[in-house]
């Protein structure tokens, strides 16, 4: 005897919202080369910028090949050690509001991985939802590893410690700085 239910089930109807971005955060977490050719250098950047994929670095043969193809310039200071790399787009592109021209990875046991812009530096960390950095001037500079002053912070759960940083450069407080500021464990 056939004991088989031929009850249906009835699920509710929603709609799948899959969005771009979830998925591009995904497939770059694996970093195929494909997936990297497949991306817009804003949206890699930007992923990077949020501590939702790693930087760019320029260490690595497809990358470097990658950037190349994109028109952007950067020196890799020292080849064979940690990351210290600057790159600098020929045009500006724009990203979250802000205009980028130049970006900076520095690593060595931790980093970060910052872009330098004009603009609103409060607007932009009001869009990314960051919040008044409440920590003393030191902190703040640590913080920004030592590149900017991180006046608008979030911490962001990931392998180690990883928080997105915005606030004016030490270098040059007419400029800001927009970051992902990364501790090893």
């Amino acid at each position: 005897m056939n004991t088989q239910s031929t009850e249906q089930i009835h699920l509710p109807k929603a709609r799948l919202m899959i969005k771009p971005l979830a998925i591009t955060v995904a497939l770059l977490a694996l970093q195929p080369s494909w997936i990297m050719a497949a991306t817009p250098l804003a949206t890699r950047i930007e992923l990077a910028l949020r501590c939702k994929a790693d930087p760019l670095d320029a260490q690595d043969p497809a990358t470097r090949k990658w950037l190349r193809q994109q028109g952007v310039q950067f020196i890799n200071h020292d080849p064979e050690g940690p990351p210290d790399q600057v790159f600098r787009f020929k045009s500006p592109i724009t990203i979250a509001g802000v205009r980028i021209k130049t970006l900076y990875y520095q690593a060595d046991s931790g980093g970060i991985f910052m872009a330098e812009f004009d603009g609103d530096a409060t607007q932009l960390a009001q869009s990314l939802r960051l919040k008044p950095h409440t920590g003393s001037n030191q902190q703040r500079r640590e913080d920004g590893y030592g590149l900017l002053d991180a006046r608008f912070i979030d911490h962001t759960a990931g392998p180690g410690v990883m928080q997105q940083v915005v606030g004016p450069l030490t270098a040059n407080p007419k400029r800001y700085g927009w970051a992902c500021h990364f501790h090893d464990g």
